[in-house]
């Protein structure tokens, strides 16, 4: 693999500034900060990536007014100069490992958070955004707003940064003027587009005229807003991106933001390489680097460079799941050695919910300092029961430390609940986490047994000195009558293929397994129907992937009621009473369940008092998703 890309590991230059490779970690919110103020965990983080290879960390958006340009109350910030010891703190261990450090400055105007509680928002126009009201800026504003940007950036560099990156992309401030949709000014900064990007240039030439001439300066622009709302296209963005040239910026990284509505706002993340066209086309515009983002893989990245569409490649939540991902990539590792993005979203919708960063398939995210690896103090036999997520990670992990470890898993393949997940429609991007669980656990010797069913008397003559019991659930039948007719099955006998299913079908259950598996036969041409107790569809699914999932079931026809009260199953389907007291027979040959289920710990109490070390993991203490059965295994695996 190394020699096919050859390219990303070629340095690279963005004005006086030589990057070891063309790796970039793109600025991505985190909610580490203490107060606003950069800490341990912080730096922790970040100095994980740059051991990791990446060769420029653009740090997270960084608020340039602390009043009213933060985004969210735990955003870091740099307005004032108490904050620079802690920002030198965090440009050290960055440069401890070779890599080099921009920070993202921003302010976000309509969307911020007022410090002053009822204090309005900032914005080009007056406007309501996220349920507060924006007053458009005086001139007197944006003299004020520039000249912090200018302040901001010099801080950056006395605080020994490299570069300093100007986000005038996606929903903030310097976006909000650039877009017809929030600048209705009739001044010289609104109306055409050099009016609108009047103060884009001129926070440019500011920076430029604080931090001098050798000081590399980035512009982050949306190279594309998708929605008719939003008044930008790719020309527009050219046209922003040489203004922005020719007022100093020394490269342009081309960011992409949909505005119609929030499905457009969630797919932006999932989709591969949705921005490489815009990024081309401001290449061909300006003569300053381009870096194009936007769910690109690495083998993307090369064949980008090699066309020419961009300079730098970045890749942002595939190191936040392994930070470790360019150094591998250099050395030639296998794809199953890479912690694989699934781009579940839960780091994004964590982050802007105002909690801190997580990540679905990378537990020590956030808590490097604190989960760091120690070898056992006695190697012990340790036997885990259960090839599910849960089971691999605490296998891994006490591998890792230096156990004995054998895992016994009753099926043929290893993957647990994985492998019914990675069915649905979108949901093959799961299938590298399975490879990638799979061989670590090979790679550290754990001695795997597949097809081996545990009981409690073969694992009494086994005579492990610790066992781990990732023993998975059992699916929960609710309580309707005539739900053990032949006509009923479960969510899982459908995705494995074990049951015939009839054109007709009502799905009991609207959580995220039973509108999955409603997508998965109705694009198989299945009339589907999903119902539920509850208020609403899929709550417990994030709120990015619930966006789109429920628009491709509307999309396909799928008919969902919530709300109901059950009646019975029959041979002609479900009678239900809706929340409105109508009763209504729903026709179906096949009725299939998807109503949750309970942790099977049959295992576990079959072996109390006889084993002296037992540990439950993931499922079977109660459900969960990915990202909390394995962060449930590497909690085990640091226990045994």
């Amino acid at each position: 693999m190394a020699t096919r890309l050859e390219r990303l590991f070629q340095p690279g230059t963005i004005g006086t500034l030589t990057i070891k490779n063309r790796l970039v970690m793109p600025p991505m919110g985190t909610g580490y900060s203490e107060a606003g103020r950069v800490g341990r965990r912080m730096i922790a983080y970040y100095e994980a990536r740059a051991r990791g290879g990446v060769g420029l960390i653009i740090v997270e958006g960084t608020g340039v007014d602390v009043e009213l340009g933060k985004v969210l109350p735990e955003q870091p910030c740099i307005d004032d100069d108490s904050s620079l010891p802690a920002w030198a703190a965090l440009v050290r261990a960055i440069h401890g490992h070779g890599a080099r450090a921009a920070l993202q400055l921003l302010h976000a105007g309509a969307v911020g958070t007022p410090l002053r509680a009822g204090a309005p928002a900032l914005a080009p126009s007056p406007i309501s955004a996220g349920g507060r009201e924006a007053r458009a800026l005086t001139e007197e504003d944006i003299r004020d707003v520039v000249s912090r940007f200018a302040r901001a950036a010099l801080r950056a560099k006395q605080a020994g940064f490299d570069a300093v990156e100007i986000h005038g992309a996606h929903r903030y401030l310097l976006a909000q003027f650039l877009s017809r949709a929030t600048n209705t000014r009739a001044d010289g900064y609104g109306g055409a587009l050099p009016n609108r990007a009047r103060i884009s240039v001129e926070v440019v030439e500011a920076v430029r005229a604080a931090v001098g001439p050798e000081f590399p300066v980035l512009f982050r622009l949306n190279g594309k807003v998708f929605g008719a709302g939003g008044g930008r296209s790719v020309e527009e963005a050219r046209q922003t991106a040489r203004m922005v040239e020719q007022a100093g910026a020394d490269a342009i990284h081309v960011s992409g933001w949909g505005v119609d509505s929030p499905v457009q706002v969630a797919s932006l993340p999932v989709r591969r390489g949705l921005l490489v066209s815009a990024a081309a086309a401001i290449k061909r515009s300006v003569q300053v680097p381009v870096i194009a983002v936007g769910r690109i893989s690495p083998r993307m990245g090369e064949s980008i460079l090699a066309s020419g569409k961009a300079d730098f490649i970045a890749l942002g939540r595939a190191l936040i799941a392994d930070p470790d991902l360019p150094n591998k990539l250099a050395a030639g590792r296998a794809d199953d050695d890479i912690n694989p993005c699934i781009a579940c979203m839960e780091c994004r919708d964590d982050v802007i919910a105002g909690g801190a960063l997580r990540c679905g398939v990378n537990p020590v995210v956030g808590k490097e300092e604190e989960l760091g690896l120690t070898p056992a103090e006695t190697p012990k036999t340790v036997l885990v029961v259960g090839g599910g997520p849960a089971g691999l990670e605490a296998a891994r992990v006490a591998a890792l430390r230096g156990h004995r470890v054998e895992l016994w898993e009753k099926e043929d393949r290893l993957g647990g609940q994985l492998l019914d997940a990675v069915v649905p429609a979108h949901k093959a991007r799961i299938r590298p986490l399975i490879r990638h669980l799979a061989r670590e656990v090979e790679k550290l010797g754990v001695d795997v047994r597949k097809g081996r069913t545990a009981t409690a008397a073969l694992i009494r003559r086994t005579k492990p000195d610790a066992i781990v019991l990732a023993t998975g659930v059992r699916p929960r039948r609710p309580e309707i009558p005539g739900v053990s007719m032949a006509s009923v099955i479960t969510a899982g006998n459908v995705l494995r293929g074990t049951c015939a299913v009839g054109p007709r079908v009502v799905v009991i259950g609207g959580e995220l397994v039973g509108c999955e598996t409603a997508e998965f036969l109705a694009r198989r041409g299945h009339a589907v129907t999903i119902t539920r107790r509850g208020h609403a569809m899929a709550l417990g699914v994030n709120p990015s992937m619930r966006t789109l999932l429920l628009a491709r079931l509307a999309r396909m026809g799928v008919r969902m009621i919530a709300g109901v009260t059950y009646g019975a199953v029959t041979s002609a389907g479900l009678t239900i009473t809706t929340r409105g007291g109508t009763t209504e027979l729903l026709e179906a040959d096949t009725i299939v369940l998807a109503v949750g289920a309970t942790g099977n710990q049959d295992l576990a109490r079959a072996l109390a008092g006889s084993i002296d070390e037992i540990h439950l993991a993931g499922d079977c203490i109660e459900p969960r998703n990915i990202r909390e059965a394995i962060a449930d295994g590497a909690r085990v695996g640091r226990l045994v």
